[in-house]
């Protein structure tokens, strides 16, 4: 009887450990979650500016080209 409790024991301390591999896994993905989420937002948040700024550079560049050549043909 003793053995058997032994054996019981002795699974449920396995079990025990397995769980808190688990757990320790688990804590370690949601950090990385967080970290690779935070990098992301910042990468997505460099892109709008970029884009942002092309979108402006080209309506400039647009309006400079229809003054220069505005000017040039009433000269």
């Amino acid at each position: 009887m003793s053995s058997s409790n032994d054996d019981i024991f002795l699974g449920i301390g396995r079990l025990e450990g397995k769980i808190d591999t688990l757990i320790t896994a688990q804590s370690r993905l949601e950090s990385e979650l967080k970290d690779l989420t935070r990098r992301v937002g910042s990468l997505e948040r460099d892109r709008s500016k970029l884009y942002g700024a092309a979108a402006a550079f080209g309506i400039l560049s647009g309006l400079l080209g229809w003054l220069i050549n505005s000017v040039i043909k009433s000269g």
